[in-house]
């Protein structure tokens, strides 16, 4: 059976915590065991992955001048929607008649278009509305993106991304007892400000206790001061310590002397960050917007709120007050990753879907 040729489009930073930067090497790492995959890249940005077919518009100024075979490729990925390059990308597959797929990463949502909100208006209207129009099916990463779309498709599919394994680790009592958030500074987005707020509410409860919240993470200027503006408006100083992202074994260092990690987004595609506390054993905190709130309550892997302050202050004080029950939820966290996310997994499902859109495509129309 003739092997896909898969063409992933993309800018690429694999410095970035996680986010698009860190999966999109992946989803071309792992599908190339089933297909022919490859990267273009639309930025020259630096990249750590060894991936063999990687390609920069600054040496490919279009599709047609890639090397064979990702020339005339069977499937073509854009990953995110608002970058300009991809106007003109787009209209080549149209042109060629080459399908593609949008993965918009979570940028679509209802609360995703209120960030540049005017920006983001006029370039739906003269731009991006006819570049998504076109795609042959849009890919979500969870359930929850898709309903919360500022457009309903009538092709779309839902696959999360992947997780890399570890070596299990189930997590017990830690003294003194902490909380992690790990990600991208940008405080609206990843509801900085909320988890802030509610460490505020509950300063007195944290001190009494020794309890401690860690953030790891790197962000524009501009969102890095508004964090360490808000921490000492709060005079939380003692409680909450802001660090710089990290990577590699000073990362799992991290993991491991963490109780529970917290994410308190107002919007996410599929976060990494919670996939890698799970499969590392740690039970987690999250809002609706993560999309894994129903996740974690069907697994039994931690606590979700309902998205204001007051709910994420009640799951800080519960998670503690049931610390003996680390151990089970620790468990059952990994064993749902093990189970739906790792890479392989989805790597075999995309292509399954892939292979069937193809076949397909002249019924694969999608519309706003």
């Amino acid at each position: 059976m003739r092997r896909l040729k898969i063409l992933h489009i993309s800018c690429v930073d694999n410095e970035q915590i996680g986010g698009v930067g860190f999966v999109v090497p992946k989803y071309i790492e792992y599908q190339s065991k089933y297909a022919e995959t490859a990267l273009y890249d639309i930025k020259n940005t630096y990249i750590k992955s060894k991936i063999s077919n990687r390609f920069t518009l600054d040496n490919y100024n279009s599709i047609s001048q890639l090397p064979k075979p990702f020339d005339t490729p069977d499937l073509v990925i854009f990953h995110e929607v608002y970058k300009k390059e991809y106007i003109a990308l787009y209209k080549e597959c149209l042109k060629k008649d080459i399908p593609y797929i949008v993965v918009p990463h979570g940028c679509l949502t209802k609360n995703a278009q209120k960030n540049k909100y005017i920006k983001k208006k006029i370039g739906n209207l003269l731009l991006f509305k006819n570049f998504v129009n076109n795609s042959i099916s849009i890919h979500y990463l969870a359930e929850l993106e898709k309903n919360t779309s500022l457009y309903n498709y009538r092709k779309s599919f839902v696959c999360g991304n992947g997780i890399d394994l570890v070596e299990k680790s189930y997590k017990t009592i830690i003294e003194p007892f902490s909380f992690l958030f790990m990600g991208r500074y940008n405080v609206f987005h990843k509801g900085l400000d909320i988890l802030l707020e509610s460490v505020k509410k509950l300063e007195n409860w944290f001190r009494k206790n020794n309890i401690k919240v860690y953030l790891y993470g790197m962000g524009r200027e501009k969102n890095v001061k508004k964090i360490v503006n808000m921490i000492e408006k709060f005079s939380i100083e003692d409680i909450v310590q802001m660090n710089s992202a990290i990577y590699g074994e000073e990362k799992e260092e991290v993991f491991k002397k963490s109780s529970i990690f917290i994410l308190t987004s107002r919007w996410e595609g599929c976060p990494q960050a919670i996939q890698e506390a799970l499969i590392r054993g740690i039970p987690c905190i999250v809002s609706p917007g993560t999309g894994f709130a129903e996740y974690i309550k069907e697994n039994n892997c931690g606590y979700y709120t309902d998205g204001s302050v007051e709910s994420t202050c009640k799951m800080i004080k519960k998670a503690y007050d049931d610390r003996n029950n680390l151990k089970e939820l620790s468990e059952n966290g990994i064993n749902a990753m093990l189970r739906d996310f790792t890479w392989d997994n989805i790597a075999k499902k995309n292509m399954d879907i892939y292979a069937k859109i193809i076949n397909n495509k002249r019924d694969s129309e999608v519309i706003l």
